[in-house]
């Protein structure tokens, strides 16, 4: 199973999906700083 299948399948489920999106912006920080760095350079 690829992690995007697992993901879905799991994303199914109401307390996984609940916390997930808890989550979510850690992740979209996370995603911003990894990006920022990149445009830099490094």
């Amino acid at each position: 199973m690829r992690h995007d299948q697992l993901k879905s399948k799991a994303l199914h489920k109401e307390s996984v999906r609940s916390e997930y999106e808890a989550i979510e912006p850690e992740f979209s920080l996370l995603r911003n700083m990894l990006l920022a760095r990149k445009q830099a350079g490094f």
